[in-house]
């Protein structure tokens, strides 16, 4: 029976290592970081332009420095990167 247990609870470490690990890798890159402007703007290489334009108007809202309500500074930082983004693909 402990034996049993300590399986599970290793089977449980292990998931969560992999969860977490996972998670870290997540952090470690960010769409904000590439230089590809169909992923700053979360959109398929084949996207139309009204798809295109449909989601930088989506993202534009929430990360528009003057409607963010938290960091500022780096919600202006990430519409500077939409916005390039959307006038490369225009």
């Amino acid at each position: 029976m402990i034996l049993k247990n300590n399986k599970k609870q290793n089977g449980k470490k292990n998931k969560q290592d992999y969860k977490e690990t996972k998670q870290e890798e997540k952090k470690a890159y960010s769409r904000w970081d590439s230089s590809n402007y169909y992923e700053v703007l979360g959109v398929d290489e084949t996207a139309t332009k009204q798809e295109i334009k449909k989601s930088y108007r989506k993202l534009a809202k929430i990360y528009h420095p003057d409607l963010a309500l938290v960091n500022k500074d780096k919600a202006e930082e990430i519409f500077k990167k939409i916005s390039n983004a959307y006038e490369g693909l225009k």
